[in-house]
């Protein structure tokens, strides 16, 4: 695998929410990111990524995405910095993200985020990373689809401690 550390991948990972970039930014082995900053960029119309199918769920999201807005302009009026104004924002909001990361680190990321038990908001950047590799070229393309594999499709077995019975666990007949 060491070969694979010296191709790497550079990409802006847009419109996720901060925690999923965070959850990202876990790994850190073979990467380097710079996220937005909320020091310097003000945030008076951020938007929250919402998971939710229900319309009523979705209108309590938007509300208080309208009152944590309202606040943080409040407080900017008021004379509070930007960075400190910041603090009122939720984990929840889109944010930026630059991030290179090497073919090896990258195989180890899709590896345990593509993963049915990963939250579905990463699931989902992996998946439009996969599509953007896949369409930069063909060479891509074979990588995304022989080595971006879950730990179980490449173990033949599940190593998680609950599985989604997607693959059975070590031991465990289909």
């Amino acid at each position: 695998g060491r070969v694979m550390e010296w191709p790497d991948v550079y990409c802006t990972v847009d419109e996720y929410s901060a925690r999923c970039l965070r959850e990202a930014m876990r790994h850190i082995v073979g990467t380097s990111t710079l996220q937005a900053s909320t020091r310097y960029i003000k945030y008076d119309n951020f938007d929250l990524v919402s998971n939710v199918n229900n319309e009523d769920h979705q209108k309590l999201f938007d509300e208080c995405r309208d009152y944590l807005r309202e606040t943080y302009n409040n407080l900017i009026e008021a004379g509070v910095s930007k960075e400190d104004a910041a603090n009122v924002l939720p984990l929840g909001m889109t944010s930026k993200m630059v991030w290179k990361i090497n073919l090896r680190a990258l195989i180890h990321f899709m590896s345990k985020r593509k993963c049915t038990r990963a939250y579905k908001e990463i699931r989902k950047m992996c998946k439009d990373i996969c599509t953007e590799l896949s369409n930069y070229s063909e060479d891509w393309k074979y990588i995304v689809d022989n080595y971006f594999l879950i730990d179980c499709e490449r173990l033949g077995y599940c190593p998680e401690a609950k599985s989604c019975g997607y693959i059975p666990k070590k031991g465990e007949k289909a």
